[in-house]
């Protein structure tokens, strides 16, 4: 498999995962979250959340701009009153700090323990430390498990898994057996850097398009380019969700399967379980829906 540049850049990462594939998955109450191990090293290990109640969830990404565009999908976010948001990366964008490029606009989801966040890149770039710091709930996991209802998220970290293959093979390996064991209805990997995307400033990502029909994973959520897309393969839906705040960037040359590609307004993803599945639908921050679709619940 060919590397991306993201392994040169990043080798050092290598040793950080090397446990992954041996850590179980447990299931913990709302609001309280618990190491496999005392002794785990961050992000080696899944850490298991539960919010037993469900709702619609809230999805953004790329966001962490600090402006009125952040604030603009925050106060439409804020509107539909979700029970839980999670986000595909690039959480922040400068040194301005969690406190105030999350917690000024998402800091009674943070405080309430209902924020789930997947690292990025330029959360690496502002130093990994301070995305484990602040979201101390997660106990330094960035690989972990949220069930929401009846909806299970599988949160990722892809800049370990682009640091080396060892890595991403072990994260394969580890979701292949958290989603096999998972009893929800349904399953939803989230992955910063996008298994298939049109965006015209990164594009598809070749380590992470992994067999996800096979381990029978509804939809992958990833960011990294800052559009709204999806495309459907095989049965799953790839979203690509990275217009939260941070600049826009334009669709390119459209993926095979690429139902819409949407790069004219900022704007956030949100799922809302109903009694025939689950609905999803981006919403812009002018109000238009641009694109809704369903998982079919199971039969």
């Amino acid at each position: 498999m060919t590397r991306l540049p993201g392994l040169l850049r990043r080798g050092l990462f290598c040793l950080a995962i090397v446990a992954l594939v041996i850590a179980p998955t447990v299931a913990l109450s709302a609001c309280t979250v618990t190491s496999q191990s005392d002794t785990a090293t961050p992000s080696t290990s899944a850490t298991g959340l539960e919010v037993p109640s469900g709702g619609t969830i809230a999805v953004i990404g790329d966001f962490g701009s600090g402006d009125e565009n952040q604030r603009a999908v925050a106060n439409l976010v804020a509107a539909r009153n979700p029970a839980a948001i999670v986000t595909t990366g690039d959480n922040v964008y400068s040194n301005a700090g969690y406190a105030t490029l999350v917690g000024d606009y998402y800091g009674s989801f943070v405080g309430a323990e209902t924020f789930y966040p997947a690292a990025g890149n330029h959360d690496y770039d502002e130093g990994i430390a301070a995305f484990d710091d602040y979201f101390g709930y997660l106990n330094g996991q960035r690989e972990y498990t949220v069930i929401v209802g009846e909806t299970a998220f599988f949160i990722l970290d892809s800049e370990q898994g682009l640091a080396s293959l060892d890595a991403n093979h072990n994260q394969e390996a580890w979701l292949r057996k958290v989603v096999a064991a998972s009893t929800a209805t349904y399953k939803i990997v989230v992955v910063h850097h996008p298994p298939f995307s049109s965006g015209d400033r990164h594009g598809s990502t070749p380590d992470y398009q992994w067999d996800f029909v096979g381990m029978g994973v509804d939809m992958v959520l990833s960011g990294h380019d800052h559009v709204y897309e999806r495309v459907e393969l095989g049965g799953v839906a790839y979203v690509v969700n990275g217009a939260g705040g941070k600049t826009l960037y334009a669709c390119g040359d459209r993926v095979t399967g690429s139902v819409t590609c949407f790069d004219e307004q900022f704007g956030a993803l949100f799922l809302t379980p109903r009694p025939d599945g689950l609905f999803a639908e981006f919403v812009a921050v002018d109000g238009r829906v641009v694109d809704s679709f369903l998982i079919p619940a199971e039969t």
